[in-house]
């Protein structure tokens, strides 16, 4: 089964402990290889079920080898016994997080084998990392929120297409629990916002009449946006950084080890 450069990204995850606090800490000491095990939960998120439509199949257990390592894989059943409801891997890892990161390609490229095979989809509802040898147990989640105040409203509900369509692509890239569609949600408000289409382009309107103009230019990534948020590593080289980078970046040529892209073929990509 391949699994290099699959997008199974789960995005940002809550690893919330699940035992005793010294176990933890041993766990997170501990630099001998060990069996780690990641127990995978599935969901239909759009029936919002605890399981996924397909029956166990007959073979239920596999052993793949990745960069030399073994990951054992196990499908496992819902309540009923009959319907499937998750995976259950398991590897030798020297931290529960090298466990993880093994396990879970290996996972999600099986997740999309069968979201094609069933047309329906597949998704994580949540994760238990275990590592067996210092008892440490990880349930690993979606980021959780705090709760906070809803306000007035601010727009009319009744807000014309071009407001209402940028606060739909807002929602949709809130709710969904996929990194590819979230980005591409957010792409378009800020694609909108840079180049002055929309409401951006009424804002625009008014500012002129005033004798004012509204700069895109000057908006940069702080490192307190993104704070707490995502690891320091993952964001330290964008930082100062406008927003309209990612933008600019993939108005640019395109370019893919070995090859590149014209312009004609990316416009049809993106169809």
């Amino acid at each position: 089964m391949y699994t290099a450069n699959l997008p199974w990204n789960l995005g940002l995850l809550d690893w919330l402990v699940a035992s005793e606090p010294d176990s933890i800490v041993k766990s997170l000491a501990d630099t001998s290889e060990r069996p780690i095990g990641v127990r995978i939960f599935l969901e239909d998120p759009r029936a919002r079920t605890a399981h996924i439509w397909a029956h166990m199949p007959e073979r239920t257990e596999y052993h793949v080898k990745i960069d030399g390592k073994t990951v054992d894989l196990r499908i496992i059943p819902s309540v009923d016994q009959n319907i499937v409801g998750g995976l259950q891997l398991g590897t030798f890892a020297q931290s529960a997080k090298e466990g993880f990161l093994r396990s879970a390609p290996l996972a999600m490229s099986m997740m999309s084998v069968w979201s094609f095979q069933l047309q329906r989809p597949v998704a994580v509802r949540e994760l238990r990392i275990d590592d067996r040898t210092n008892g440490a147990v990880w349930q690993v989640r979606p980021q959780s929120q705090l709760p906070l105040q809803l306000d007035g409203l601010n727009v009319s509900l009744a807000a014309g297409n071009s407001v209402g369509s940028l606060l739909a692509l807002f929602r949709e890239g809130m709710a969904s629990p996929q990194p590819a569609y979230r980005f591409l949600c957010f792409f378009k408000i800020i694609d909108a916002w840079k180049n002055h289409h929309g409401p951006f382009a009424q804002t625009d309107g008014l500012l002129e009449k005033k004798g004012r103009k509204r700069d895109t230019s000057t908006l940069v990534l702080h490192e307190e946006m993104l704070s707490g948020k995502w690891p320091a590593e993952n964001y330290k080289d964008n930082l100062g950084k406008k927003f309209t980078s990612c933008i600019d970046a993939m108005e640019r040529r395109a370019e893919f080890p070995g090859t590149s892209i014209s312009q004609e073929q990316r416009i049809r990509l993106a169809r």
